[in-house]
């Protein structure tokens, strides 16, 4: 950590402001509607428990014979709880000088911020997305003779939901598995699905089995042995995810007494949460996916 120079000195209403402006669109797990970002969360400490409500389900309808009437039902509010993350960032003040060379080292300050705990948003959620899944939402192809992320695997998978396959926002894979399904042929060795390319309206994704697919190597690979590793993919409905923020990240500038330099922390709070079930509906909205490659042959 290096010694401050007047000249490197931030104002932090002014990083403040910038980070405000560069989280008024963040997104999470690279924008998709499996993810609700809502910012109204009040507060807590790292660690603590919080209660994330939504309503519950009316059921099915209910047929009346003539002279008879409906029996009344009591639109129900349901909880539950999940854990609340402190994360955040620091830099020493002499930094400040390097951003600065580059332009305006507010907004590139920002920037990078915001990158920051976006991923880190991404990696809660893939977190969450992996822990406590119901059996009910598991489909585990390890045991399988075909034991890849398969066309007939990814149907398994979305047939966890029965008659309730509507609204699948994505699929989120390790780039080893990515890389396995863009491998994959037909009868006449053509390829069953296409690469992504970039159009005129952007990045057009790859689709598996009706849902887009999304590559992040932070979802879970491990060794088993040899050149063999298991892998989980995640199967994700619309709204399936929820992140509960503390507003914007707050900025404190403080001094380092042992190296006699100014540093600047951000911090920030929030809550990475997967609806047990979806609301409106008595099934959850992820599926876990369990396959396997021999990366020496894959």
């Amino acid at each position: 950590m290096g010694f401050t120079k007047r000249s490197d000195v931030l104002i932090p209403q002014l990083l403040r402001e910038a980070i405000q402006g560069e989280f008024a669109g963040a997104t999470a797990l690279y924008g998709s509607s499996a993810v609700t970002i809502d910012k109204s969360f009040l507060g807590a400490k790292g660690g603590d428990t919080v209660t994330v409500p939504y309503f519950g389900t009316l059921g099915e309808a209910e047929d009346v014979s003539e002279g008879n009437a409906l029996t009344p039902e009591g639109l129900t509010s349901s909880s539950e709880s999940a854990t609340c993350i402190h994360t955040g960032k620091s830099f020493a003040i002499t930094q400040w000088a390097q951003w600065a060379s580059w332009g305006d080292p507010y907004a590139e300050g920002a920037r990078q911020i915001r990158e920051v705990i976006t991923r880190r948003w991404d990696k809660a959620l893939i977190d969450v997305a992996s822990t406590n899944v119901p059996n009910a939402y598991i489909h585990d192809c390890t045991g399988l003779t075909d034991k890849t992320l398969s066309y007939k695997n990814m149907l398994g998978a979305r047939q966890k939901w029965g008659d309730e396959q509507t609204r699948i926002a994505l699929i989120a894979v390790h780039s080893d598995m990515y890389f396995n399904i863009l491998k994959q042929v037909d009868g006449i060795q053509r390829p069953i699905v296409s690469m992504e390319t970039e159009g005129p309206d952007g990045y057009k994704p790859v689709r598996w089995g009706g849902a887009l697919v999304v590559v992040s190597d932070k979802c879970k690979k491990t060794l088993t042995t040899g050149t063999t590793y298991n892998y989980e993919s995640y199967l994700l409905k619309e709204r399936s995810l929820v992140i509960w923020a503390k507003g914007d990240p707050s900025v404190l500038t403080g001094q380092d007494i042992l190296a006699d330099a100014d540093i600047a922390a951000i911090h920030h709070y929030f809550v990475p949460h997967r609806y047990q079930r979806l609301p409106g509906s008595s099934k959850s909205g992820a599926v876990k996916v369990l396959n396997q490659l021999d990366l020496s042959v894959a």
